[in-house]
């Protein structure tokens, strides 16, 4: 298997966990660890509650949207500024999960992009 294959595996398998955990209309909460002196990169982890517990679920994330983690504490790299960094990644780990769109209160929204909510903590 080449290392494309492998990526592609890790990330298939990555989106099929976030699958099981996650429906649309859950809330995806995030915690910024970390803001660079520039402003220009942070380090935010991602949880959600899921059976009574309080789930940290960056590294599923991480694959799943291709995003490098932090060695130290595992949150996601995130860079860029000018807008709101947690909502941009719940947001494409919404598009992910939810490429064909989804079904909320009977209505059928294209845009998978706003399935889940985010909420920092």
């Amino acid at each position: 298997m080449t290392k494309a294959q492998d990526k592609q595996n890790e990330i298939d398998n990555a989106i099929k966990h976030l699958k099981t955990m996650i429906k649309a209309g859950a809330t995806v909460y995030t915690v910024c660890h970390h803001v660079s002196s520039s402003g220009m990169m942070r380090h935010i982890s991602c949880y959600i509650a899921y059976k009574g517990a309080v789930v940290n679920i960056s590294y599923y994330v991480a694959k799943a949207i291709d995003y490098k983690q932090n060695k130290d504490n595992g949150a996601l790299v995130v860079g860029g500024c000018g807008m709101d960094m947690g909502f941009h990644v719940v947001y494409a780990l919404s598009r992910t999960l939810f490429k064909r769109g989804f079904t909320s209160k009977g209505v059928k929204h294209k845009d998978g992009g706003y399935a889940l909510y985010q909420q920092w903590l």
